[in-house]
């Protein structure tokens, strides 16, 4: 597995990598650690190693999610504002 660096954030401010593409690589990582952790040859001490990356990549990925999520709802609040009429 090559890991290659990717700036955060573009010179324009935009983030570098969309969520798809996070989730993507978040994806790779558990898979890989995922097998290496359930490897016959591997160690005890690598396999709790292995699983800890298989825990955190998969936190990542739900933070990920819950803040599209929470986008998303933001963007239908927005929608249901103008087709109602903000009433505050």
């Amino acid at each position: 597995m090559v890991v290659q660096w990717v700036p955060l954030e573009k010179p324009d401010g935009k983030p570098a990598l969309s969520r798809e593409e996070v989730l993507v690589s978040l994806r790779i990582v558990i898979d890989n650690a995922f097998e290496k952790a359930n490897l016959r040859n591997t160690q005890n001490g690598e396999r709790i190693k292995w699983n800890r990356v298989v825990i955190q990549a998969g936190q990542v990925a739900a933070l990920v999610l819950r803040d599209a999520d929470l986008d998303d709802l933001q963007d239908r609040i927005e929608q249901l504002e103008k087709l109602g009429g903000n009433k505050n």
